[in-house]
């Protein structure tokens, strides 16, 4: 049976880094608008972009896609992008079909496109993707059939990212298929799309190693076997601008847990050269997200309301501040949020708890204070709604904990993390329950998006390296963020 196919085109987070060269003249929204192209003479699509109406950057892409239907959203929520694209499929057959793809992801597969959308149509299943590529290689494919299922659980809250966030939330409810690729970059957690200075770096490297990818063809000659070709043999490639700081404000705290290493002296972070830093770094990668702090209590630091006053000013950082929970000013923390209540919005909180029994987190944080924790999470639940996350630390003396831990936290809030035992390259006691390292050891993850800095502003290889680093990269308050970068090419 013949089916229609429904292209839409995401182009709700569609920036400047979308019309930049990848390659010659080609632009990634250039690039797209030819694979559109393809489609529509394949299957006579029925084309729609996806834009925000209050979002400049986001409407520049109706200078594209000429043929396409424009749809103006009032925001980039879940609910908002199915009910806009729900409502174009009036009179559609249910086993009609949805395809997906973003306005700025260069590198879509034509050829593995069509097989994933024969296959869809093959089995009439709800929902279909392709896994193990690199993320927005190729679309999403949901039948007209199961759109009322995604308006019953699609948020107004939570912002759209893919469909299968929506799915993945009653999974058994759909009739899903899948394509394997060749080869699985998974654990890379590449994503081919110019959305930020990083990715488009990224797709611009690539860009350069393909064959196919030229102005004159565009990208309908790439396959997967070319991309991998280029992906395989570029792996430094992946590594393009710091994502996030990882800045150690002081080295002390009243409490300390067992899991963090004893530091030599450090005087504290001056708090003016930090943020004079920070401003520079953003200015040459675009965007980071400082994280406060790895070791040493942020709220014991001198000025940690003033610094959290002037970060959270800076355009493009966010802030992740990581915390034992107690010892915090919460009137000063409240009269910041009301004086910032525009730009609060980007601090996000990790808390410390690791056990619920008071007898257990003594074991783990001696002379820390559960009540005193749990009260804080509850005044900051209420000051920073949805961005506090809890986290346990798993480890030999409390694994046969964690489950309660989870269920117990897991009726209140869906943020918790479970973080892996750190012995810091051999220097603390291995309370590790088991090695998780992957057999075929990998490229540092860490390495490849982050900077740790020391109080003093000096630069070690990584966060682990941080007790007696083997090597100092420079320091970030002397010297040029992107030289300290260059050179820890050669570790990575």
């Amino acid at each position: 049976m013949e089916t229609s196919l429904f292209l839409f085109i995401d182009a709700l987070r569609f920036s400047d880094h979308a019309q930049a060269p990848l390659t010659g003249e080609i632009s990634a929204v250039k690039a797209v608008e030819q694979a559109a192209a393809v489609l529509n003479e394949s299957y006579q699509t029925r084309t729609f972009l996806l834009t925000c109406a209050d979002d400049p950057g986001s409407l520049a892409a109706h200078s594209y896609f000429a043929n396409a239907k424009k749809l103006e959203l009032a925001d980039r929520s879940q609910q908002s992008v199915v009910t806009a694209i729900a409502g174009q499929l009036e009179g559609a057959d249910r086993h009609d079909t949805v395809m997906l793809i973003l306005a700025d992801a260069p590198f879509l597969l034509l050829a593995e496109t069509e097989k994933l959308l024969a296959q869809h149509r093959r089995y009439y299943c709800h929902y279909s993707f392709a896994d193990g590529f690199p993320r927005f290689c190729t679309p999403e494919l949901v039948s007209v059939e199961a759109m009322p299922m995604l308006l019953g659980t699609a948020s107004a809250e939570e912002e759209f990212d893919v469909l299968f966030s929506i799915i993945q939330k009653d999974i058994n409810a759909y009739d899903i298929e899948t394509m394997i690729s060749p080869k699985d970059y998974r654990l890379e957690r590449l994503e081919l799309r110019a959305d930020n200075a990083r990715n488009l770096l990224l797709c611009q490297r690539l860009a350069e190693g393909l064959d196919a990818f030229l102005p004159q063809t565009g990208q309908s000659l790439l396959s997967a076997n070319e991309l991998i070709r280029v992906l395989d043999a570029a792996p430094q490639a992946f590594r393009t601008l710091p994502a996030s700081i990882n800045w150690i404000l002081h080295v002390k705290s009243s409490t300390p847990a067992i899991y963090y290493p004893e530091m030599p002296d450090y005087p504290v972070a001056d708090m003016k050269a930090m943020c004079e830093a920070v401003e520079k770094i953003v200015q040459w990668s675009g965007d980071c997200v400082v994280s406060l702090s790895h070791l040493g209590e942020p709220a014991e630091y001198p000025r940690i309301y003033e610094l959290l006053d002037r970060l959270v000013q800076i355009d493009n950082v966010k802030v992740v501040i990581e915390t034992q929970g107690f010892g915090w000013d919460m009137e000063k923390m409240q009269r910041l949020c009301l004086e910032k209540a525009d730009q609060i919005s980007k601090i996000e909180w990790i808390v410390f708890i690791d056990a619920n029994d008071e007898r257990l987190y003594q074991e783990i944080r001696p002379g820390g204070s559960l009540p005193a924790t749990l009260a804080a999470i509850d005044v900051l639940e209420g000051l920073f709604p949805k961005r506090v996350h809890v986290q346990a630390v798993r480890m030999d003396i409390s694994e046969d904990h964690l489950l309660d831990f989870y269920q117990a936290w897991k009726k209140k809030t869906d943020r918790i993390i479970i973080q892996k035992y750190n012995n810091y390259g051999g220097r603390l006691t291995d309370r590790r329950v088991s090695d998780t390292a992957p057999i075929v050891r990998n490229a540092c993850w860490r390495l490849r998006r982050e900077l740790s800095i020391l109080p003093d502003g000096t630069v070690p290889m990584c966060h682990v390296d941080i007790i007696e680093p083997a090597a100092l990269y420079g320091s970030i308050l002397k010297d040029a963020a992107d030289t300290i970068w260059a050179d820890l090419n050669r570790v990575y």
